[in-house]
């Protein structure tokens, strides 16, 4: 992959990043000055990516002081025909790059306690998949990476919010397995 610098809208903001990306959305670990980040942009016109950007917003705003998921780093809004958000990048290997390898009972644990602090924090439908949960190279944390899915307790109906939870839970169970 090449490296290139690459300016950021119409702040300025200049990254070294991997120029890996699709007409349809740019998904980069990018950096700025030796801290990593992840930059996310999807055209805005596609309503789609706009729930996505948008949700995955509102659920890092929600749960910004929660342990176990990335932060939000910036809002950037829609500029340039996209529209972006810049979060913390966590060093390690996502499930899915891991393989069928056992994940330790304090990490499962971590990962379970993540997932009921989301729900407390009304939040559902967290779209919990292999390629979602990162773990540190260290063995020593688990960490969501992926909000966009998440739904807030306000836009889906009371059975619609215990049948999220439901789901949240035998998702995060079926990667234990």
């Amino acid at each position: 992959m090449s490296q290139e610098i690459v300016t950021i809208f119409d702040g300025g903001l200049s990254f070294v990043a991997g120029m890996n990306y699709s007409p349809e959305r740019l998904v980069l670990k990018v950096s700025h000055g030796d801290t990593p980040y992840v930059l996310k942009a999807f055209p805005s016109d596609n309503p789609y990516f706009n729930e996505h950007i948008d949700g995955e917003v509102r659920a890092l705003t929600i749960a910004q002081s929660l342990d176990g998921i990335t932060k939000l780093v910036n809002d950037y809004g829609s500029q340039g025909g996209f529209r972006a958000i810049l979060k913390e990048y966590r060093q390690g290997q996502d499930l899915y790059q891991r393989g069928p390898v056992a994940i330790s009972s304090s990490l499962q644990q971590r990962l379970r306690d993540t997932v009921a602090k989301l729900h407390k924090f009304s939040l559902c439908d967290l779209d919990i998949s292999p390629k979602n949960v990162v773990i540190t190279p260290d063995d020593e944390d688990a960490v969501l990476i992926d909000l966009g899915s998440a739904k807030h307790r306000s836009v889906v109906s009371r059975d619609g919010f215990q049948l999220g939870k439901a789901k949240d839970r035998a998702y995060l169970e079926g990667l234990f397995t």
